[in-house]
């Protein structure tokens, strides 16, 4: 586990272009399972899509973000229609 403030998490595609960017203010890593928490203001951009809140759960492996406070989600490319759990 790796914990810090004023943390930048970010994920390259084949090639090395920007995927994915986390900003979070309190936040706690997990390398092993490419998984985190952060408690404090956090901005999580994918694409066209920002996801931003406090009590963020983030899972790159599983591919999902949780936002627990104060949601606010904007995106330009949401498809629906898929199956969920």
């Amino acid at each position: 586990l790796v914990g810090a403030e004023d943390v930048v998490v970010r994920r390259f595609k084949k090639g090395g272009a920007l995927e994915a960017q986390i900003d979070a203010k309190n936040c706690v890593v997990d390398r092993l399972s490419k998984s985190g928490w952060s408690d404090g203001p956090t901005v999580v951009t994918h694409g066209k899509t920002v996801f931003a809140g406090r009590g963020v759960y983030f899972s790159a492996s599983e591919g999902y973000v949780k936002v627990f406070h104060d949601a606010d989600i904007v995106s330009e490319d949401l498809k629906f229609g898929g199956v969920y759990p």
